[in-house]
């Protein structure tokens, strides 16, 4: 065996050993449970995943207490009931425009692209215009 192979093996032993280690961090991490999980061993996981550690820590504190969430999640979190029942009251036909207009009238200032992006986050859409053959969706 050459110089090189050996350096060559040496490399990938020591690339398989951190593997090794970084599987084990992350199996670890899905048998603990995140209540229980000592403070070095989060840091590990982050470290693995390449996150911030801070960035689980506030990740945390917006599941313990929905005020911390940004104002945009807020938003949302209000606006995808009233999609849905405007678009479930005109017979799921409504799409991003028409439910758009119909929030309008309603008082609700909202930009057409949230709403359009909210429906396609809720799954759901409008039938065409002019629809030949009616399908379950439009039925």
């Amino acid at each position: 065996m050459s110089t090189s192979d050996r350096e060559r093996l040496k490399e990938l032993e020591r690339e398989n050993r951190e593997l090794q280690r970084a599987n084990e961090i992350l199996r670890k991490a899905w048998l603990i449970s995140p209540e229980r999980s000592s403070t070095a061993g989060r840091s590990d996981i982050c470290r693995q995943i390449r996150i911030a550690p801070s960035s689980d820590y506030e990740y945390k504190r917006r599941k313990r207490d929905p005020d911390r969430l940004p104002d945009r999640i807020k938003r949302d979190m209000k606006l995808a009931p009233e999609i849905q029942r405007i678009w479930e009251s005109n017979f799921r036909v409504y799409g991003t425009r028409k439910v758009w207009r119909q929030l309008l009238r309603e008082g609700v200032d909202v930009a057409r692209c949230t709403i359009e992006r909210l429906m396609k986050k809720l799954e759901i859409q409008g039938c065409p215009a002019r629809q030949e053959v009616l399908d379950d969706r439009c039925g």
